[in-house]
């Protein structure tokens, strides 16, 4: 598990990967800093509208332009998954 941050930690590990081999590398941002009590989960209530992400940005302002990246990647996971499909 790695846990540099976007896009950081998904470089670490395509530059260590080889070098390591390990079946398995996950990136798992925060959450080590979340663990360790170094930053506050969102409120319940933010977490089941599965808005932590936007909480975060809201309470650590510097890391707001780097999450303008999700809307678009959540846009591109849809369209590949339904690309091809036929209605």
């Amino acid at each position: 598990m790695v846990g540099l941050g976007s896009p950081r930690q998904e470089r670490w590990i395509a530059e260590h990967r080889n070098f390591l081999q390990l079946p398995v590398a996950i990136g798992v941002g925060g959450v080590f800093d979340v663990l360790a009590g170094h930053v506050q989960r969102a409120p319940l209530w933010v977490r089941r509208l599965r808005l932590e992400w936007l909480w975060r940005a809201l309470q650590e302002p510097a890391r707001f332009r780097r999450l303008l990246g999700l809307p678009k990647f959540v846009i591109m996971v849809y369209a590949s998954k339904y690309r091809g499909k036929k209605r």
